[in-house]
């Protein structure tokens, strides 16, 4: 009898339960559909370098749902916000010149029932005239936005022109000659090797050393020992190795 009481009252709350949930306003469960860029807030690979005059980036942009009308956003550069990227991003950036862009449209028209429209080009000119010890930013924003509501925090992003690397070409170091020196009593013994491992070392566990010594090892030579320089004996790079902590260049016989 005890038992059937419980069974009468745990269906009674589920009833109550299920029927509190299916009443419940559904309104409340439903998100505002809204327009945000999609593309990284921060680019900042604009480098100035003289053999790169200009870059073409792109805006790509979206809702958060198919649009239930037609929704027309505007789009455009605001020089306005150099001071907001400095204070955001700790820069002492200025504005890139009017001159150094072009976008391609100020506008993206989004149809009833898309999600997206066409993304915006910018081509960045003349980026290898500009002055490599300052900074440059463009910031673009969203201006106008008709249909849906905008999130603001998705709303600018900022294009950045710096320095590039003094080095930017690297070389080609497949078959790399690189000189080894010998002592008259190392010299026999490393003679014939078909490969080996050299790397730079001395008494203390650091990998570079002002005052290095060359040691060698290999499966057909027994002992590892340093040696002190002779004169140069060159052998072909094959490629790199980390050890312990430590880059070594491997040689060897083509």
């Amino acid at each position: 009898m005890k038992y059937n009481k419980c069974l009468l009252v745990l269906s009674a709350l589920a009833a109550v339960v299920f029927t509190g949930c299916k009443n419940e306003d559904v309104e409340k469960h439903r998100f505002d559909n809204k327009f945000y860029i999609t593309s990284a807030i921060l680019s900042d690979d604009l480098l100035i370098k003289s053999d790169t005059p200009g870059y073409t980036k792109t805006i790509e942009s979206r809702l958060a749902k198919p649009a239930g009308q037609q929704v027309a956003v505007t789009i455009e550069a605001d020089p306005s916000q150099v001071a907001a990227y400095n204070m955001i991003y700790g820069d002492n950036a200025v504005a890139l010149p009017a001159e150094c862009y072009e976008l391609s449209s100020n506008r993206i028209d989004i149809a009833a029932g898309q999600v997206s429209g066409d993304a915006i080009e910018i081509v960045f000119k003349d980026i290898n005239t500009l002055d490599g010890s300052r900074r440059y930013v463009l910031p673009v924003t969203v201006t106008s936005c008709n249909g849906v509501d905008l999130l603001d925090s998705r709303s600018t992003v900022y294009f950045v022109a710096r320095q590039g690397a003094m080095i930017n070409v690297v070389a080609n170091i497949a078959w790399m000659n690189f000189p080894v020196s010998w002592s008259a009593d190392a010299k026999p013994l490393v003679s014939g090797m078909p490969s080996a491992r050299y790397s730079v070392s001395k008494a203390t566990s650091s990998c570079v050393s002002a005052m290095p010594t060359v040691r060698a090892t290999s499966s057909s030579w027994p002992r590892d020992r340093p040696t002190a320089a002779t004169g140069p004996q060159l052998m072909p790079l094959r490629g790199f190795r980390s050890t312990s902590g430590c880059i070594s260049p491997w040689f060897g016989t083509p």
